[in-house]
């Protein structure tokens, strides 16, 4: 008995110690298993910021620059299409030439995203529809400039709607991949936090049994932890677990969750300034957007840029460029500093600097201390930064050069003191777009600029043609009043008895006189209109009795070649606001052109109607047509179409033109339809009068309209 009692506490003690054998091993195990359970949700976390970076980020910046490189390509198109120089087209090579690149940078970033490969081929397709039908073709015939007609041009802006909004799709799409992996992030972040929680409750489960002494040595440790983690899951970044309480397994633990926290904090901290980076570039591309004016640029971004990157200085110049003159724009914050002047020859060599980088597509940090690259930077220009910046007690400055294609047209300089965080790369990135989208904004606001300017001389040169038109117009009627009343004078006897055969050659004179009159009579009609010198009266006008005289006037001119011309109208009056004399020559005019391109024996038909609070008249014939293909053409000074120009039938090609100008005078309008060989049919709308201003419109039959 004494031998048990006296073995007992052996017997008791090498239980104890197979127990906490047992149980130690089982706490190995355990942690053993959560800290590869925590590499596992680690490395994963890591694969998903990987994929973030190598395949989200690449995306988003290649569509960018297929966004850019389509605009620049539209801007230099819709430039040459204005202006007709092929100069304008210069954009246009660029942008093309990049597109192919950015292009293949998307497909190569989302090889493993079928979706967003999707939304990307969606944006190829619509890009290369407006490539293929609109903008290569006229940019393939910049030695002869085309003329566009408005049904083209609304064709091709709605192509290139379609791919901005694939291209915004797909925007979309990248950024809520962006936002999924975040989201994946944290979710693995929680439930690796969980496990790492049911792993120690486990364990000190398991040690409970075994010994008080170790349970005591455990669960308040894991308890605080467990603390710690639901902290952690509730949104509280702060928490961390204490590494020096409790036996060696629980501060293994406790160490390994706040690696894992510190890790994943990291990861969330990048992606949330990242975020927080690309937000800032897309309002400030959006701010300085809005601005068409290139000198404007500087007030509306420096104090944003200033602010959002939490500089300590900054720089701003705007070069003057190949086609604008003067010393360029500078700007600096804080301006209050009189050593924040930059002396010319650093702007000079800044300036250098700029449009070196540019060249490379980068940018350039100096931090203090750090070594030079003698490639990018010369030894001076990098001594005279640098003292210029510590002048201002700067020590890490930034580098950025604005541009746009092959252009740089300015630089950004950031710095910041020695007390402020250095740049960081997602800060330089961001800085770097940020230059992009300002050098667009600029370049695009000088074209802007020059093609505002470019129809100012268009509209000034065409006054000029007018009022030319004008004077010599003016001084043709008094030689032409001459020659006609000799015609009459010689024609009439007065000089003697004319002989038949003079007699023919006089009437030739005289019709040709009279063709030259009516010219001269056009001119300076369209001369008065265009240059705002005609005035329309505003008097009520029986439109009725102006188609009949007008009908009867054309009867007798067609009588000569057997065409019939016939007036229809059951209304009677029909009563508009205008100038009687000016919407008479639209009738007549109307008229004269419907019998002039009538076949012998054709028709001609004159309709007046009312529809709504406008009058209608529709002027038909059955004649020679118009071509498909120079519809768009009518209604320009002088133009005539080909089969007429074929038939040598007489006209200037400029009664439509008057014919529409008149009508806009009046508030009307008129839409031909015309099909070659089958006639033509003009349909002309000018407002009614008043009812107030009259009796009521009556039907032949005495009923009111």
């Amino acid at each position: 008995m004494s031998a048990i009692v006296k073995t007992s506490p052996l017997i008791i003690a090498v239980t104890a110690r197979r127990h906490l054998r047992r149980l130690i091993v089982l706490i190995v195990v355990l942690v053993i298993g959560l800290t590869a359970l925590g590499s596992v949700a680690l490395l994963l976390l890591s694969r998903q910021v990987a994929a973030l970076d190598a395949e989200i980020a690449p995306a988003e910046a290649a569509n960018a620059q297929v966004l850019q490189s389509m605009t620049d390509a539209e801007s230099g198109l819709r430039g040459f299409l204005i202006t007709k120089d092929p100069t304008f087209l210069q954009p246009f090579d660029s942008g093309l030439s990049k597109l192919n690149i950015a292009q293949l940078q998307i497909d190569a970033s989302l090889a493993d995203q079928p979706s967003l490969l999707a939304l990307a081929r969606a944006e190829h397709r619509s890009a290369e529809a407006w490539l293929h039908d609109f903008a290569r073709p006229l940019g393939a015939q910049r030695a002869a400039p085309p003329t566009v007609g408005l049904a083209a041009q609304r064709a091709a802006k709605q192509q290139f709607d379609t791919f901005r909004s694939d291209n915004a799709s797909l925007t979309t799409a990248l950024r809520q991949s962006r936002a999924d992996v975040l989201t994946t992030t944290r979710r693995t972040t929680t439930v690796t936090a969980a496990m790492l929680l049911v792993g120690a409750i486990l364990g000190l489960a398991v040690a409970v049994p075994l010994a008080r002494r170790i349970i005591r040595g455990v669960a308040p440790p894991l308890m605080a932890l467990s603390a710690v983690v639901r902290r952690w899951r509730d949104g509280d970044r702060s928490a961390t677990a204490d590494e020096d309480t409790g036996v060696q397994e629980v501060r293994d633990v406790a160490r390994g969750f706040n690696a894992l926290t510190r890790e994943n904090s990291s990861a969330l901290a990048e992606v949330a300034e990242r975020n927080r980076l690309a937000e800032t570039v897309g309002t400030i591309a959006r701010d300085v957007g809005e601005t068409l004016a290139a000198d404007e640029v500087t007030s509306r971004i420096i104090g944003p840029v200033f602010r959002a990157m939490s500089a300590d200085a900054i720089w701003l110049r705007i070069l003057p460029g190949a086609q604008v003159s003067g010393p360029g724009v500078e700007a600096y914050l804080p301006d209050t500093d009189p050593r924040m002047k930059a002396p010319p020859a650093l702007i000079s060599m800044a300036g250098d600097l700029a449009t070196e980088l540019w060249q490379r597509q980068g940018t350039l940090r100096l931090p203090a201390g750090e070594e030079r690259s003698p490639s990018v930077v010369k030894s001076e220009t990098f001594a005279a930064i640098l003292e210029m910046s510590g002048r201002v007690g700067i020590s890490s400055i930034v580098v950025v050069p604005l541009g746009a294609g092959a252009e740089c047209v300015g630089y950004l300089i950031l710095g910041r003191a020695a007390t402020s965080k250095p740049w960081s790369v997602p800060e330089t990135d961001a800085l770097g777009q940020m230059g992009r989208d300002i050098g667009r904004a600029i370049v695009h606001a000088r074209t802007f600029e020059r093609e505002q300017q470019a129809v100012q001389k268009v509209l000034a040169l065409d006054l000029q043609k007018s009022d030319f038109v004008s004077m010599i117009s003016h001084e043709l009627r008094t030689p032409l009043t001459s020659i006609s009343g000799y015609l009459e004078l010689i024609r009439d006897g007065d000089t003697g008895v004319v002989p038949p055969k003079v007699t023919e050659l006089l009437a030739v004179v005289e019709r040709n006189t009279f063709r030259l009159r009516q010219l001269i009579d056009d001119l300076l009609i369209l001369s008065n209109i265009e240059s705002r010198t005609l005035r329309s009266e505003q008097l009520p006008v029986d439109l009725h009795q102006i188609c009949q005289e007008a009908r009867t006037v054309a009867a007798a001119q067609a009588a000569s070649r057997q065409i019939g011309v016939t007036f229809e109208s059951r209304l009677d009056p029909v009563t508009v606001r205008g100038d009687r004399e000016q919407l008479e020559q639209v009738i007549s005019n109307l008229l004269d052109n419907a019998v002039k391109f009538s076949r012998t024996g054709g028709r001609v038909q004159l309709r007046l109607t009312a529809d709504g609070n406008s009058a209608v008249v529709v002027c038909a014939d059955d004649g020679i047509g118009i071509p498909a293909a120079e519809k768009d053409q009518l209604g320009t000074r002088f133009f005539r179409a080909s089969n007429a120009t074929a038939k040598a039938v007489q006209g200037t090609g400029l009664g439509l033109a008057i014919v529409r100008r008149i009508l806009d005078q009046h508030g009307g309008s008129i839409n031909i339809e015309s099909v070659e060989g089958n006639g033509t049919t003009a349909e002309v709308r000018i407002p009614l009068a008043s009812t107030r201003s009259g009796p009521p419109r009556r039907m032949r039959d005495g009923r009111s309209l």
